[in-house]
């Protein structure tokens, strides 16, 4: 049989919105490893859900800081949707990650708390001269107030927090700034947006 002929063979299967999709593991920040479900339209309205909040446009140059089963059901996919690129690393390390910021001209990433913490206490030189005005999504458990503000503070960056869970959608909450945070110091605009809900 020819490749061709077989392709003429090929009759695509229906696929129903409540068919299966993936199953991602993911233990979250407690408890102990399960296999959460994805059908096709979780992953389509957690995509949307996520769009709505990040504001992604093609432009943007994604670095993956973040595990992507952790973010299988919206977050990849939005990444996809709106054209992005996306740059990947084969481990977190500080040095690498202020590199490929550079380098790769990045515009956002999301991380958990304890790689912002390494991000923020990186050595000077390895902070020096780091890209101003990389978004930061940050979730999983609140962040340090003081971790926001040095991020923002010395490196120019925007941090939003955010909380969700896999097995429900990808944001349950959303720290977004408002206008009359504008006018607070900056000190206390981390500790507001340190907070693990919508404020």
């Amino acid at each position: 049989m020819l490749l061709a002929d077989a392709a003429s063979d090929f009759a695509q299967p229906e696929i129903l919105e409540s068919d299966l999709l993936t199953i991602n593991y993911t233990s979250g920040t407690t408890s102990r490893p399960k296999g959460v479900m994805i059908t096709h339209r979780n992953a389509y309205m957690n995509t949307v859900g996520t769009l709505v909040h990040e504001h992604m446009t093609c432009a943007d140059r994604y670095l993956w800081t973040l595990p992507m089963f952790h973010a299988n059901a919206g977050h990849l996919f939005g990444r996809y949707w709106r054209g992005a690129t996306h740059v990947c690393l084969p481990k977190v390390d500080p040095r690498l990650v202020f590199e490929l910021i550079e380098k790769e001209r990045i515009t956002m990433l999301c991380a958990a708390p304890t790689v912002l913490i390494s991000l923020a206490n990186a050595d000077e030189e390895v902070r020096r001269g780091a890209r101003c005005g990389v978004r930061v999504l940050t979730a999983g458990a609140p962040p340090a107030a003081s971790t926001i503000e040095r991020l923002e503070g010395e490196l120019g960056w925007k941090v939003t927090q955010m909380y969700g869970l896999t097995e429900t959608a990808p944001f349950i909450t959303v720290c977004e700034p408002r206008a009359e945070h504008e006018q607070l110091s900056s000190a206390e605009r981390a500790v507001i947006k340190a907070r693990q809900a919508s404020s």
